[in-house]
């Protein structure tokens, strides 16, 4: 297509030797710290190829295709014509910003990552941080599977059109998150023009193993924004706590958990009002949870549904909830 720049299947690999593979050609390598630090924007993506890196963006950008999922805003419904970029080919790793397999202790920060299929994507890798980096206008964000003891923390996201950080594995924290799709509104569906649909799903987790499993203090949707659900957890087996977020407008659920959470000290607010102009097709819940799942000390204001249950024993006490349609209801 004239005018649209695909990036090629060409990538740099950083590595642990003297010029840390291919850092030397984007940026500076020490090889004491083992720190490869970006000089200038690239438009190639990145591979980690080796343990015990840390990748220092300096505010600089990986940028991919800047017309990936362009989502004009005459149609609300895909268009095939449009999304021609990632097509749902999850394995077609040249349009995936940085990626890497079977790494442990890796450091990624201070980077901008805009317009991939996937802005990070990483497998079978332990305590690896991604930390203080800005990733926007992106079908996802950081997705690790089969992964241990990672650390998410302190990174921006704005315009992620599906599932923004999408973690399976044990021993994780995401923390400190802001995750916001200012192109999308709940009220007027119609109005998310421009780039693409609105976020499907802020944080997603499936744990493997118990452990830390920790989902804390992170912002999930301005006042004036949202998305369709803010934090969700998919298995019903082993234990994670979600605490100290901040969540707004949702059209689905603010949390919901399949089962085995600890839900606690959220502020789950949303933004819009329910009474005028409020459409009634959606069913937004504040937190809708499964089996064995605590929820306590929460400030619940302004939904349609404040809690939704399903199958006992779930334990609610000492929440704030008002302004809210329904209160509660179980479904056994």
């Amino acid at each position: 297509m004239i005018g649209m720049m695909v990036p090629s299947a060409f990538a740099y690999t950083i590595t642990d030797d003297a010029t840390g593979g291919d850092c030397s050609t984007i940026g500076t390598w020490d090889s004491a710290s083992r720190t490869c630090t970006l000089s200038d924007d690239i438009t190639e993506n990145i591979i980690i190829g080796a343990n015990n890196i840390v990748l220092d963006g300096n505010g600089k950008t990986i940028l991919g295709n800047p017309n990936m999922n362009y989502y004009p805003s005459s149609d609300n419904n895909y268009n095939s014509s449009y999304d021609y970029y990632c097509g749902g080919e999850t394995n077609d790793y040249d349009k995936t910003a940085i990626q890497f397999n079977a790494k442990t202790n890796l450091v990624i920060e201070n980077l901008i990552i805009k317009n991939w299929c996937r802005a990070i994507l990483a497998s079978d890798s332990i305590n690896n941080t991604f930390q203080a980096n800005t990733i926007i206008e992106n079908e996802s964000g950081i997705s690790l599977t089969s992964s241990s003891g990672d650390l998410i923390t302190q990174n921006n996201f704005d315009h992620i059109k599906g599932t923004v950080i999408y973690l399976a594995g044990s021993d994780f924290t995401i923390s400190s998150n802001t995750i916001d799709d200012s192109s999308a509104t709940f009220i007027d569906p119609s109005n998310l023009s421009g780039f693409h649909h609105g976020t499907f799903t802020g944080i997603l987790v499936s744990a493997t193993d118990n452990g830390v499993n920790l989902i804390e203090n992170n912002n999930l949707a301005s006042s004036g924004s949202g998305f369709d659900r803010g934090i969700a957890k998919n298995d019903n087996q082993h234990l994670v706590t979600i605490k100290n977020n901040n969540i707004g407008s949702m059209i689905g659920d603010g949390i919901y958990c399949s089962g085995y959470c600890n839900i606690f000290d959220n502020d789950i607010i949303f933004g819009a009002s329910i009474i005028d102009g409020y459409d009634s097709s959606y069913d937004p819940v504040a937190i809708r949870a499964g089996s064995y799942t605590s929820i306590h000390d929460n400030t619940i204001d302004n939904w349609k549904k404040a809690l939704e249950t399903h199958n006992n024993p779930v334990l609610v006490y000492h929440n704030l909830i008002q302004n809210n349609l329904i209160t509660f209801t179980l479904d056994n």
